[in-house]
């Protein structure tokens, strides 16, 4: 997997230890630039920004800023985060006390590649102070954040995605949210643009070949059946992506996803979700998708009801493989990953799908693989052993 890249290094970046901070996400550190985030430190009256980045960025800095915390593991509590970088006007890095952390902001523009730390807001400016390409030890970040929860997963910002089949038609947002979110059974970082362009790709595809109907408002206001030729060939523009200037002044021809955090009222007055021609003129605006369709095509984990031995096995065990999977081998994060490893051993033998999960646990450079490895190992076994028809075989 591209993570392993990631994690073998011994140092981070800002920005993928922010990142890391934020997702506890893998595949989210490979996905992210320098000027992805622009955190800010509280004020020096105190205030600041309220963001998950900005959040984020506090809890990391008092580990770097800190002078009383030891440098290494000590009886399970926080470590400080040695920085690293490259001084102005020189060309060598150097440690960064962590007196001067204190002093120091994130800095970090489009034109860069990297991300620095500058005088903070509200101190006199310090030129000596101030350097490039900060780095952090990977492994002090993973070990101080390694138990808590990520500050902006998708479940937490949004809540469960309801279930579509239980209204007729649905927002967009709302059925993108149920798809990406993969009907409630996984969880993921709530601004990975790729998680959600595929989503909305991916609805998109099943309206255009007539599996989920699309309707609007055209100029008179009133709801009209939308055919998926309309969108054949247009761009879908999730809420999340990062625009250009160009895209943002002079809208392209595409269908542009409202943000699903928006409220009913302001969807209602501001258009919603809307398929804009040239220019921005609106063709419909309002779109929605019927929730029935959504769920027939994209089930949940509710999809079907089991009965029988079946449904008395899972009284006994949780409701499917991957909250098996996570709690067995608490820690690890990223449900994409569970969901790899649970497809590797259904099409394995049992021997070769446990060297699989030591090599996927070794290149994702997290614990030791006998560990977490092992105990994923077991939680399958437990599984298959509580759902196996009395006298049959296990793995």
């Amino acid at each position: 997997m591209s993570d392993g890249k990631i994690f073998n290094k011994a140092r981070w970046p800002l920005h993928i230890a922010l990142a890391w901070r934020l997702s506890k996400c893998p595949d989210y550190l490979n996905k992210v630039q320098p000027d992805t985030f622009r955190p800010w430190l509280p004020w020096p009256d105190g205030t600041g920004p309220a963001d998950a980045h900005s959040a984020a960025w506090r809890e990391i800095h008092d580990l770097m800023s800190s002078t009383t915390l030891p440098i290494s593991e000590c009886e399970g509590g926080p470590v400080r985060i040695q920085a690293y970088g490259v001084p102005a006007g020189a060309k060598e890095e150097i440690p960064i006390p962590p007196e001067v952390v204190a002093t120091l902001e994130w800095d970090s523009d489009d034109a860069r590649d990297d991300v620095g730390l500058v005088t903070r807001r509200g101190l006199p400016l310090d030129p000596t102070k101030a350097f490039r390409q900060v780095t952090v030890p990977a492994g002090a970040v993973r070990y101080n954040f390694g138990g808590a929860a990520p500050l902006l997963s998708a479940k937490q910002y949004f809540g469960p995605a309801p279930e579509p089949g239980m209204k007729a038609f649905i927002r967009l947002g709302e059925a993108a949210y149920w798809i990406a979110s993969n009907g409630n059974r996984r969880d993921f970082f709530a601004e990975d643009v790729e998680v959600w362009s595929g989503a909305y790709d991916a609805l998109a595809a099943q309206i255009q070949i007539g599996k989920v109907d699309l309707i609007g408002r055209d100029r008179s206001g009133v709801n009209q059946e939308v055919a998926g030729l309309h969108l054949a060939g247009l761009k879908v523009f999730p809420p999340q992506l990062r625009l250009s200037l160009d895209e943002i002044m002079s809208p392209t021809p595409g269908l542009w996803a409202c943000p699903l955090a928006v409220d009913a009222a302001d969807w209602e007055r501001d258009g919603g979700d809307k398929l804009q021609g040239l220019n921005g003129a609106v063709v419909f605006s309002h779109l929605q998708v019927s929730g029935p369709n959504v769920a027939s095509v994209f089930p949940g984990a509710e999809a079907s009801t089991p009965s029988g031995e079946a449904a008395s096995a899972q009284k006994r065990a949780p409701a499917d493989v991957l909250a098996i999977v996570e709690g067995a081998a608490r820690g690890y994060d990223d449900t994409p990953l569970y969901e790899e490893m649970i497809a590797a051993m259904a099409e394995r033998g049992m021997t070769r799908r446990k060297a699989a999960f030591h090599v996927a646990d070794r290149a994702q450079g997290i614990g030791s693989p006998e560990s977490k490895a092992d105990r994923l190992y077991r939680g399958f076994r437990k599984y298959i052993k509580s759902i196996a028809p009395a006298g049959g075989r296990s793995p």
